[in-house]
């Protein structure tokens, strides 16, 4: 079997963070959310998978490489223009050659059995199996329902009356079926060709469509208040960790997570957080749930509830700041204004 991740597609709902960047890549706990996904498939024992990469292809390329770091092979197919999920399967048709496979959308991140959903689709002889979570609001998610243990229907984005099992971004396909109803469905009103119309032609053509319930956490990384959430949320899972340098005057309370290469002077770590690689906070306090990336430097600054991306500059902030993500690369003072790198969070949901 092999593994199929989408990182394609522009993420506006998460501009400006992803302006000039691959919303697949954004951070959860200082790793490319992608990252998550190849472990999964590798930790079900799948090594050949293929990437869709669009426009921020070179971005995605340099942090993956061939694989070998996760001790997978990857290889890329560039998909021109986004003309919907199907289309993605559709033009990685020769490099998934003749095997059933697994399809994972590169901006969800997921805790689920990989393994068990595999045995269980194979014993089950399904032509498709997806993973399911229970949600409070369908209107934004592709929407399955459920008789017993197969899917007798699916829909996109449902209005009125509805089941609450989204799609939850991981489907196993068997590789003959799903290109079969590929070819048997056209594009949709918005003009792309939907991969929900190709699961419920198979539907509609009496072929086994099973599921799996994601009990476990998933999100759908579509917006900042997202991305922020699900780093809020790994990080209450922390245990605490120092490889990095602590100076006498510095104070750490609760779960704090130091990389290597970090330099702590005159400051306040109050957990749970993380500081990534090679990093300087000094005569701060850094507060809960935040996470600081590489190479950054926080001097005479103070903040919480944070997200604050690799190679970032924060001097003498006049106060604390909270609820927000700091692009890559950003530099902030006691003069400088809130500018497009930086997206404030209060009153999106917090």
């Amino acid at each position: 079997m092999r593994g199929l991740i989408l990182s394609g597609g522009s993420g506006t709902r998460l501009h400006p963070l992803t302006k000039n960047y691959p919303k697949q890549l954004l951070p959860v706990l200082n790793k490319a959310n992608i990252i998550y996904l190849i472990e999964m498939l590798r930790a079900a024992d799948i090594k050949e998978i293929v990437v869709i990469v669009g426009d921020t292809y070179p971005q995605v390329q340099r942090l993956l490489g061939n694989g070998q770091k996760w001790g997978v092979s990857i290889s890329y197919k560039f998909q021109q223009l986004p003309l919907g999920l199907a289309h993605a399967v559709a033009i990685a048709r020769e490099q998934l050659q003749d095997e059933d496979f697994v399809m994972l959308l590169g901006d969800c991140h997921l805790q689920l059995d990989l393994r068990d959903m595999i045995d269980a689709h194979i014993k089950g002889e399904q032509v498709a199996t997806l993973a399911l979570k229970e949600v409070s609001c369908v209107k934004n998610y592709g929407i399955a329902y459920v008789e017993g243990d197969h899917i007798v229907r699916v829909k996109e984005k449902p209005k009125g009356p509805s089941s609450n099992l989204a799609i939850a971004g991981l489907y196993i396909f068997n590789h003959k079926r799903i290109f079969e109803a590929i070819a048997g469905i056209v594009p949709s009103v918005r003009g792309e060709l939907e991969i929900t119309d190709a699961i419920q032609w198979l539907i509609d053509k009496s072929y086994s469509v099973g599921m799996k319930t994601v009990k476990g956490t998933w999100i759908d990384i579509g917006t900042p208040l997202d991305l922020l959430n699900i780093n809020f949320h790994k990080l209450a899972g922390l245990s605490a960790i120092n490889r990095g340098i602590l100076d006498a005057t510095s104070t750490v309370l609760g779960e704090v997570v130091i990389e290597e290469g970090v330099r702590v002077v005159n400051s306040i770590l109050q957990g749970p957080l993380i500081i990534g690689r090679d990093t300087l906070v000094k005569d701060s306090f850094i507060g809960t749930d935040t996470c600081i990336g590489e190479r950054c430097e926080i001097v005479k600054s103070s903040m919480d509830r944070s997200l604050i991306l690799s190679d970032t500059s924060i001097y003498n902030l006049s106060g604390p700041i909270s609820y927000n993500i700091i692009g890559f690369n950003s530099l902030l003072n006691l003069k400088a204004e809130f500018n497009d790198s930086i997206t404030n969070i209060r009153g999106r949901g917090i």
